[in-house]
């Protein structure tokens, strides 16, 4: 299935085809980051070191951040 039908837009369909899998890596590569970034400015006094640095015993990931961070992404997505 392409994006634009006609045998001459072959070349515009295969672009953002492209594009649209580049763009989607991006995005999932910066919101993974952003946990990592918000830990960091906490360890460095910028954010609520309790909240933003608390640290999950098991997993040992940041988990309030993550979990901040994710219901932030899911209401801005709707």
């Amino acid at each position: 299935m392409r994006g634009f039908p006609g045998p001459r837009l072959t070349g515009a369909s295969n672009s953002l085809r492209w594009g649209a899998g580049r763009l989607t890596s991006v995005m999932l590569v910066m919101l993974l980051g952003q946990t990592r970034v918000l830990y960091s400015m906490a360890n460095d006094g910028l954010l609520p070191k309790k909240f933003f640095a608390d640290i999950h015993p098991r997993f040992r990931t940041p988990w309030k951040n993550t979990m901040l961070s994710d219901c932030w992404r899911r209401l801005s997505g709707v």
